[in-house]
């Protein structure tokens, strides 16, 4: 209830300057002003929140709004290889590939995670994305990982994803038998 009503206030806090374009700023600024927003709203509802409860409500709340929402947290898993998000998204979870093993997850992800995700994908590129440019790649540094996002008209039925971690240890000859990929 507090982080909903957080997030039907947020639209009243708007940065004053361009700083705000830059991720890791305005990460900051919404953990910054949901702390705010977190105390104020538990406190105006009688609900006793501890500072450290407040805190990881807090950072929840900017991981959802600025972050990467779920993705962070599966990125976070230096065993997963792979994470793709196959559309239509409400009728595909989503996959990840961990020791060179493909799963299939529980979770799923709405349409309006997947906009705002390509939304903060296109400020961090500073790349265009759209019908014109149905492809968008990047990297992101902070996981080790390069992201392919595509669109209409290529994915007819959505946006879809592919996250792919930067291999830690490199291919080799020994490896490419290890793995039976050769004699």
């Amino acid at each position: 209830m507090v982080l909903g009503e957080a997030k039907s206030k947020l639209f009243l806090y708007r940065p004053k300057d361009t700083e705000f374009a830059d991720p890791d700023k305005a990460r900051s600024f919404f953990v910054r002003i949901s702390r705010r927003l977190i105390s104020d709203i538990s406190a105006a509802h009688g609900i006793d929140l501890p500072a450290k409860k407040i805190e990881m409500l807090a950072n929840i709340f900017a991981k959802y709004t600025s972050g990467l929402g779920i993705i962070e947290d599966v990125l976070s898993d230096e065993n997963i290889q792979d994470i793709y998000i196959n559309s239509p998204v409400s009728q595909n979870p989503l996959h990840v590939v961990v020791n060179d093993d493909e799963c299939v997850t529980n979770v799923y992800m709405s349409e309006d995670d997947l906009e705002s995700m390509i939304s903060r994908f296109r400020s961090i590129s500073g790349r265009p994305f759209s019908e014109a440019v149905p492809v968008l790649d990047l990297a992101l540094e902070e996981y080790k990982t390069r992201v392919s996002v595509i669109g209409n008209p290529l994915a007819k039925d959505g946006l879809a994803y592919s996250f792919r971690r930067h291999s830690l240890r490199p291919w080799t000859l020994p490896r490419f038998i290890e793995k039976g990929m050769m004699s």
